[in-house]
């Protein structure tokens, strides 16, 4: 499981948006497996199968740095909630 909190700064998050993102055994495999040039992306509906299915979706994205020292994540989380205009998100981007 990763954890994630929005930076609202240089080195200073907002630590009361705090976002989860539970990786799959075959996710974790994908993850290990990348080579240093390689990215991937996992998609996820935490509602999924239930009458909140598509209301929250969110993405994770792993891009290497390109110097060879490590990876990119960035997780996008978009919340659609009941009631507001079609088209409507409230988006949080986490970078880390």
């Amino acid at each position: 499981m990763l954890t994630f909190w929005p930076a609202i700064g240089q080195r200073k998050y907002d630590w009361e948006k705090k976002q989860v993102f539970a990786l799959s055994a075959t996710e974790v495999g994908s993850l290990i497996g990348l080579g240093p040039a390689e990215s991937c992306e996992f998609l996820h509906d935490p509602s999924m199968k239930s009458s909140l299915e598509g209301q929250v979706k969110k993405s994770l994205s792993i891009s290497p740095l390109g110097n060879d020292n490590g990876y990119f994540l960035n997780l996008l989380y978009i919340a659609t909630y009941h009631g507001l205009a079609p088209g409507h998100d409230e988006s949080t981007t986490t970078n880390h």
